[in-house]
């Protein structure tokens, strides 16, 4: 029975009623035994004076009960055993207090609870969802997100509001389905976020499924989150209608120090349009997008790291549509963040794969690939042409205001790149790496495509990968280093100095049915400085019908000279053609480049000469062109720029 004790405690309407419990609010999942006494609460039970009763009791509730507004202090270690009763209009500060229900409704979306309560996890069905994707059961979700720490979704849910769920305290918090379903489908287009979390200190969202129905913009926002895991998650067919907004499966937004752990996820068809059409508008969508902005410098241990692994991201389209968005607002050149991409699948834009503004992007065991011209008209209305402006970027965010900044831990390892869609390679599937210092290309397959360096670009290294129709293109006017130094102490001669030194080395090229203008596996437009090419082998398969005049190592005939430049070991195999180039270059190559220890199949004859006066140029290089050169004497220490060892 239950026991009052022989003081009644009357509790004043002076108690605080809490409108945003959460920030006072601490729950916990750990379970406490109680007694084995009962007792079924009466129909006219006055909750006003629960904190005088017992401890240790279960309270049944059978009957429906308006709390009046109040708040009710409960008494330590008590269960509440909803068996059909319901509470209303009011707020529960627990005590311990521990919570046993069917899936079922048991609260008002007017019920508010604070201070501690022990449950295993909270339904959106306490709060009066029905789950039957015919009435709006965001006003259920929400109320169970901002009354509990951890909140499990079972069923189909509807949202057609408006609003976002949105949880904003400190604390843990954990969003748990079964392959739960949030969709939309009525005529009300939700441009918020369906949730959106702030300032906790940990994050967890588990085995959910999220379908706009083109009817919602946004999924998942997080906000200044010490640490995040997402795992199961599939999102899709979102649709941004608002200019001032993007359509995004998952935005973060990290603070410094963050870890985001993100496991199987699935996030496809995210458009960017207005007025209900995906081709129309601004068109800003991404399937995620992450934005790194530090108030000062960031050096180690404080380390931001980011890592999405099993995952597919696919199919963005709109005027402004890429894929995966990272940036740093702030750029550090010595910053410790990582975002790393293993195992993960990248493919199908409108615009980019991505659009990469931050040091730090790592990419192992990827793939990625470009839309079907046909496939991507079609999602986009069939009324704009699309051409995307770029596959994959490694840059830095703010390379005008902050020159001097440089893409650094950049890395693409053992990853599948592709251009099944045959776009324009010029715009639309490259992998660029601009303003960059340290990027490291190893290991990977391009298909019909290229890799570029532009802009600033140092330091960089693009070892045992395979090219197959696809190549190499050095763009870069800048690389960093000051040639006009002089030593004022030897008379205005050039002072030896110690240059960060690019590698492409033991790359493979395979070229077949060439039609193309000059393909080589290097096309340089520009400059060339301290690099080294060497152990490089490239192979054309060449049928009847080619028509290419130069197939080659390197291409450089557009701009730019050459300086500290070594190309070594370097193997260039034609199969039905009698022409032999191994490089050719209009430009000027100076005195400490160095040419020697290559191969080429196709050995010409001495007849055309180099430049009119070395004998068997046609050996390394066309008689058929100019390789000029402003002083040969030791391009490779012995005076001859064409020998070979073998």
């Amino acid at each position: 029975m239950m026991k009052k004790t022989l003081k009644f405690l009357l509790l004043a309407f002076s108690f605080l009623c809490f409108n945003s419990v959460l920030a006072n609010a601490t729950m916990t999942h750990k379970m406490e035994s109680v007694t084995n006494e009962y007792a079924v609460l009466p129909s006219n039970f006055d909750w006003s004076e629960a904190a005088s009763f017992s401890p240790n009791i279960v309270w049944v509730i059978r009957s429906d009960f308006d709390l009046g507004g109040i708040t009710v202090n409960m008494p330590v270690n008590v269960t509440l055993q909803f068996e059909g009763g319901t509470l209303s209009n009011g707020t529960l500060r627990g005590n311990n207090t521990k919570i046993e229900a069917p899936l079922v409704q048991i609260f008002e979306t007017s019920i508010l609870l604070s201070s501690t309560f022990v449950y295993d996890t909270f339904y959106p069905e306490w709060y009066g969802a029905k789950g039957d994707l015919s009435v709006d059961d965001y006003a259920a979700i929400n109320a169970a997100c901002q009354n509990a720490n951890h909140v499990t979704l079972s069923q189909e849910y509807l949202m057609a509001t408006d609003q976002r769920v949105l949880v904003d305290r400190t604390g843990d918090f954990t969003l748990l389905g079964y392959g739960s379903l949030i969709t939309n489908t009525t005529t009300q287009h939700i441009d918020v976020e369906i949730f959106q979390f702030l300032n906790l200190d940990t994050l967890t969202i588990k085995v959910i499924t999220i379908n706009g129905q083109q009817k919602m913009a946004n999924a998942i926002r997080v906000d200044n989150i010490d640490a995040v895991t997402f795992k199961d998650i599939t999102i899709s067919n979102l649709l941004n209608i608002n200019s001032s907004y993007r359509a995004t499966g998952i935005q973060v937004f990290v603070r410094d120090g963050s870890v985001v752990y993100g496991d199987n996820l699935y996030i496809s068809e995210i458009g960017g349009g207005q007025n209900d059409s995906i081709n129309v508008g601004v068109g800003i969508a991404r399937a995620l997008y992450y934005n790194i902005n530090h108030p000062d410098t960031i050096v180690a241990p404080r380390k931001t790291k980011i890592t999405m692994t099993n995952s597919v991201f696919e199919w963005v389209y709109g005027d402004d549509g890429d894929v995966i968005d990272i940036i740093d607002e702030d750029y550090i050149s010595d910053a410790a963040h990582r975002f790393i991409f293993d195992n993960c699948t990248i493919r199908y834009a409108s615009r980019r794969l991505v659009k990469g503004s931050a040091s730090g992007i790592q990419y192992y065991n990827c793939k990625f690939d470009s839309a079907s011209e046909a496939e991507l008209l079609a999602k986009m209305g069939g009324v704009i042409g699309p051409e995307p402006s770029g596959g994959v970027n490694f840059r830095n965010a703010s390379p005008l205001t902050q020159p001097n900044f440089r893409n650094m831990h950049g890395k693409m390892i053992n990853c599948e790149y592709r251009n099944s869609g045959n776009f324009n390679i010029d715009s639309g599937t490259i992998l660029i790496a601009a303003y960059t210092d340290g990027v490291e290309i190893r290991g990977n397959q391009f298909y019909d495509t290229y890799l570029r360096f532009q802009d600033t670009a140092t330091n960089f290294k693009v070892i045992g990968n395979s090219f197959y129709n696809a190549n190499i293109e050095l763009n870069v006017p800048d690389w960093d280093i000051d040639l006009t130094h002089i030593d004022s102490e030897n008379e205005g001669e050039r002072e030896s100095i110690e240059w960060k030194r690019s590698y492409i080395t033991d790359n493979y090229g395979r070229y077949d049915n060439l039609t193309g203008a000059y393909p080589a596996l290097i096309n340089s437009k520009n400059n060339i400085v301290a690099l080294t090419v060497r152990n490089n082998k490239v192979f054309s398969d060449e049928n009847v019908g080619t028509t290419v005049n130069f197939f080659g190592l390197i291409r450089h005939v557009t701009d730019g000279t050459a300086t500290q430049v070594y190309v070594s070991n370097n193997e260039i195999v034609r199969m039905d053609t009698p022409r032999n180039e191994f490089m050719i270059s209009l430009r000027e190559w100076d005195e400490t480049c160095k040419i020697f220890d290559n191969f080429n199949n196709r050995i010409g004859n001495e007849s055309a000469g180099f430049l009119g006066t070395y004998p068997n140029a046609g050996y390394n290089f066309s008689p058929a062109t100019n390789f000029n050169g402003v002083s040969w004497g030791n391009v490779n220490g012995n005076g001859d720029p064409t020998s070979n060892t073998n």
